[in-house]
């Protein structure tokens, strides 16, 4: 619990991820009691004493409520985008079994070039028209 104009400790700050402050104010004649929370970021947020409570984990304000919160809620880590292959010119393929002069007979060759069409990325198409041909291989 800090002043208004204090510095807080950086350590505590990024352990914690926030620190509290206490402020008087002045209210005609009395004083008024205010409890700020300031986030790791430097933002600080003033509440009202009847918006605070003490709790097992300490002065708990509705800044620290979130700040608990979302330091204990799981969060799905985005869906990686694979990275697009650089163009290339493709020639077609053609069904006919002279394409890229590879017999149809020849399973070793055929496989190769399966590997070699999945490997380049190419379309789904090709790839499955030299699938197609290694099953007949």
């Amino acid at each position: 619990m800090l002043g208004p104009e204090m510095t807080s400790d950086p350590d505590v700050l990024l352990q914690q991820g926030y620190v509290n402050r206490i402020q008087f104010v002045p209210d005609d004649t009395r004083r008024r009691i205010q409890v700020a929370t300031e986030r790791h970021g430097g933002t600080t947020e003033w509440f009202e004493l009847h918006e605070v409570e003490l709790t097992d984990s300490g002065l708990t304000t509705p800044a620290v409520d979130e700040i608990r919160r979302l330091r204990t809620t799981r969060r799905p880590i985005g869906v990686r985008t694979p990275k697009t292959a650089p163009p290339q010119a493709r020639p077609t393929v053609q069904d006919s079994d002279e394409a890229h002069d590879i017999p149809s007979e020849d399973r070793a060759a055929v496989i190769t070039a399966l590997k070699q069409v999945v490997n380049d990325g190419r379309s789904r198409t090709e790839i499955r028209r030299w699938l197609n041909r290694a099953v007949r291989a």
